[in-house]
């Protein structure tokens, strides 16, 4: 499932995720005396079965060469990029690096991964289970376990891999505490840089809540490797597209919510949109108080 690229001979880089698909980020880079994995994801297709996502899951996992990993490095919290984190702590893995993240990063990973664990668990037994040679990817152990190895640093922060390999994670915006990797390889001459992007959001005009913008300088790397499903696209833009979605929300509620005395249903499908949604409410709530 690997398949491998060579950067000017100072990256060796390998990516292991199923083949036409957008989520199921695991990259791994080779670089001195380190071997870092940016991600360790889940795949998310709604088109395929559980078997088919269960077979894609397994391949990947044996694809992997956990025993050289040094560190796993991840960019934010979505279920495409911490969905497999925890089988590290699976004793045939034999993972015996470090995770690094940021701190708000791991503390909703741990929701995202606890509801994992409870869906895929329940997922197995409606397919057979061990009878059909379904097994749960991890359990609740492993991710006690997981959180306990899990290193947080802040933005900005220089982190020390080894004598030959730093790391500073940089602010991604997408969603609370994502991140960008930046590591710089030192050697006698030059310095090399490589950035991971993972999922980034960026030249939207509306700030996201509870996210720190991304730092606009230029970074000068060497290898860029460029998550883009977020990129901005033609079909995402729309009449409201430049519209604040505070007033516009509060429209939506005054006008045809409160005056018509309806009942709002607001479907959110992941914990970032849902905590914007919360955020939304909440200064709407502020502005019109005296009218409650």
């Amino acid at each position: 499932m690997g398949r491998k690229k060579k950067a000017n001979s100072i990256f060796k880089i390998t990516q292991f995720q199923p083949n036409d698909c957008v989520t199921s980020s695991a990259v791994m880079v080779e670089v001195g005396d380190v071997c870092l994995l940016f991600d360790l994801g889940m795949e998310q297709d709604s088109t395929k079965s559980f078997p088919q996502i269960y077979h894609n899951a397994i391949q990947k996992i044996q694809s992997i060469p956990f025993e050289k990993i040094t560190h796993v490095i991840t960019s934010h919290f979505h279920y495409d990029h911490v969905g497999l984190l925890p089988i590290l702590m699976r004793e045939d893995i034999n993972f015996k690096g470090e995770v690094i993240a940021t701190e708000l990063t791991m503390k909703i990973a741990e929701l995202i991964m606890r509801d994992a664990e409870r869906i895929n668990k329940s997922d197995v037994a409606k397919h057979g289970g061990s009878s059909k040679g379904y097994f749960p990817y991890y359990n609740e152990l492993h991710i006690d376990e997981l959180l306990n190895i899990t290193k947080c640093y802040s933005y900005g922060q220089k982190i020390k891999l080894s004598n030959e390999v730093d790391l500073e994670l940089v602010s991604a915006c997408h969603v609370s505490g994502a991140s960008m990797a930046l590591v710089t390889y030192h050697t006698q001459y030059k310095d090399y840089r490589l950035l991971y992007s993972g999922d980034i959001t960026y030249g939207q005009k509306i700030d996201r809540p509870f996210t720190m913008k991304i730092d606009d300088k230029k970074l000068k790397v060497d290898v860029l490797i460029c998550e883009s499903t977020y990129g901005l696209r033609e079909e995402h833009k729309n009449s409201n597209s430049n519209k604040n979605p505070i007033d516009f929300l509060e429209e939506v509620i005054l006008n045809e919510v409160v005056n018509n005395n309806q009942t709002l249903w607001i479907p959110s499908f992941a914990c970032g949109r849902a905590t914007t949604i919360y955020y939304y409410l909440n200064e709407i709530f502020k502005r019109n108080e005296d009218r409650s």
